[in-house]
């Protein structure tokens, strides 16, 4: 019997991971893009997370399974989205459409890392190394489509802080904002240097702290320099405290991960991704 309900929550997960990933993309295969309503988006990645999660903790004795399967998918899909944003132009081609189908694949992915880092008592660090370095290859195509685009003729700066995300905020209390299209800008500004200390952790198996921190507050000053200078952005105070704001966050949690996962009492300090590859 148990072995029965291991195998059906295997299937489960293995079609579920992938649908997860994909979720937004039948909006536009449909042509309803741009008519993303707030309530609707935002319960739709909560429901995908929580039965994403939760697959992944009723599956923690099939960790081996998870280790190799989400990077597999997640390269897999990575590469789809390359080549349809890149190539083919057909789905993702446009800056829009790509946000709502990479938005799918990083809500999916951290339903699976955090149901693995809260339930997975064994092969924790090989899942971990495994993950990022695949998750990698991902942020590297969302980096690329966010900040790398034609040069344009837009160029302003705005160095008043919060004065444009407070404004938002002031519209979605009040209910004047219902494409969810600015929701996730605004947090995709937060988020995605999040993801960066996970992954320089996998790199170099240890924090090092005089790389990262400096890299974090370095980044986003980048960032917003290079869209004023080549007019392909508005460069804004506020997306530099949402990015260092995010990459804050990902650095305190990938410490508490680092202490309490891979580097065990008893085990001397070593750390386990040592191993890992």
């Amino acid at each position: 019997m148990k072995k029965m309900l291991n195998y059906f929550f295997i299937v489960i997960f293995s079609a579920a991971f992938p649908l997860g990933c994909i979720s937004s993309s039948y909006v536009h295969l449909k042509g309803l893009f741009g008519f993303h309503g707030i309530k609707f988006t935002i319960l739709r990645y909560v429901i995908i997370f929580c039965v994403l999660f939760i697959l992944t903790v009723l599956m923690k004795k099939n960790n081996v399974y998870l280790t190799y399967y989400v990077p597999c998918i997640t390269l897999l899909i990575t590469l789809i989205g390359a080549l349809d944003h890149f190539v083919f132009e057909r789905i993702l081609y446009n800056y829009s459409y790509f946000l709502w189908f990479a938005s799918s694949v990083c809500v999916a992915n951290a339903a699976v890392f955090l149901g693995a880092t809260f339930s997975f008592k064994k092969n924790y660090d090989k899942f971990y190394y495994y993950f990022w370095s695949s998750f990698s290859m991902l942020y590297i195509l969302i980096l690329r489509v966010a900040f790398i685009r034609d040069f344009g003729s837009l160029k302003s700066i705005n160095l008043k802080p919060f004065a444009g995300t407070m404004k938002f905020i002031k519209l979605f209390l009040t209910n004047q904002v219902t494409d969810a299209y600015i929701i996730l800008v605004l947090l995709g500004n937060m988020f995605i240097l999040l993801p960066l200390p996970f992954i320089m952790l996998a790199i170099f198996r240890k924090p090092n702290h005089l790389l990262m921190i400096p890299t974090g507050l370095i980044i986003p000053f980048i960032i917003e320099s290079a869209e004023y200078l080549f007019s392909n952005g508005n460069a804004d105070i506020d997306d530099i405290i949402l990015n260092s704001f995010g990459f804050i966050i990902g650095y305190i949690i990938m410490n508490l991960i680092y202490k309490y996962k891979l580097t065990p009492p008893g085990n001397g300090g070593v750390n386990l991704l040592k191993s890992a590859n």
